[in-house]
């Protein structure tokens, strides 16, 4: 569904650039006996040329269809007998929610560019069993881009790919994990120049997050008889443990400014 999304809307970029292109005639021209600003730069139809180098900075808006895989693993400890019981399963949330980012980045040239990222992805989420909760997602990240020319027009395919430094957090009713790993991203967009400084944006980016293990609950309490297995009636010791992964499909549109 996401990836139909993402074609679908570069489709309808591609021909609101090729509608522009018909009429560049009436919509910019450039100025008789004008020359290349640059040795090897095209004189583009329409639109502009980004700038070749620069400092840039820019924001991306947009969703993020994720999916999070959490191992949970405990111990359930009757006090007073000191009979227990050991438990795991992976419980799954998925959902698509708000992510955003704002950016930093140096262009060295019409190929290649480098970029600090802020990511944010943050909304409601819902477990296995229907309960409700808080994801919250923030990641620095450093991206690198191999941007592909199309000569003589303002567009520009590209590919991406980075690694990041993330911190989760969950928030449940009666317990929470807030943890940092780490984020591998990998994509694809596309950029069209309005002028030589700003470009708009389109991306389509898979993004993986490993989470460490965590110890989420800590405490004791009274339970009836459990079973299987058959644990009575009393007071236990409960430790429950959480390791998540986090994958995500992020489709964001944007805009950056080079200086």
């Amino acid at each position: 569904m996401q990836m139909r999304m993402f074609w679908m809307c570069t489709a309808v970029f591609g021909i609101a650039a090729m509608s522009y292109a018909g009429d560049a005639s009436k919509l910019w021209e450039p100025p008789e006996n004008s020359d290349s600003e640059s040795e090897g730069r095209s004189s583009v139809q329409w639109g502009a040329i980004e700038k070749e180098e620069g400092v840039y900075a820019g924001i991306r808006l947009g969703l993020a269809s994720l999916k999070v895989d959490g191992k949970v693993d405990g111990t359930l400890t009757h006090i007073a007998s000191g009979n227990w019981a050991s438990f795991n399963w992976t419980e799954t949330i998925e959902g698509t929610i708000f992510s955003g980012a704002g950016l930093v980045g140096y262009k060295f040239s019409p190929y290649f560019r480098v970029e600090g990222e802020l990511s944010y992805i943050n909304g409601d989420i819902e477990d296995d069993s229907s309960d409700q909760g808080t994801l919250t997602f923030v990641a620095f990240k450093a991206l690198g881009y191999l941007d592909i020319p199309i000569k003589d027009t303002a567009v520009v395919p590209y590919g991406v790919l980075g690694i990041g430094v993330a911190n989760y957090k969950e928030d449940w009713e009666g317990w929470s994990y807030d943890g940092q790993g780490v984020s591998i991203d990998i994509g694809a967009g596309v950029g069209i120049s309005v002028t030589e400084n700003w470009t708009l944006d389109a991306s389509l980016r898979y993004m993986l997050a490993k989470m460490p293990k965590q110890k989420t609950i800590d405490e004791t309490g009274w339970l009836p008889a459990i079973a299987p297995p058959m644990l009575p009636a009393g007071n236990y010791h409960l430790v429950h443990n959480y390791e998540p992964t986090i994958t995500a499909v992020l489709f964001q549109v944007g805009a950056r400014y080079i200086f």
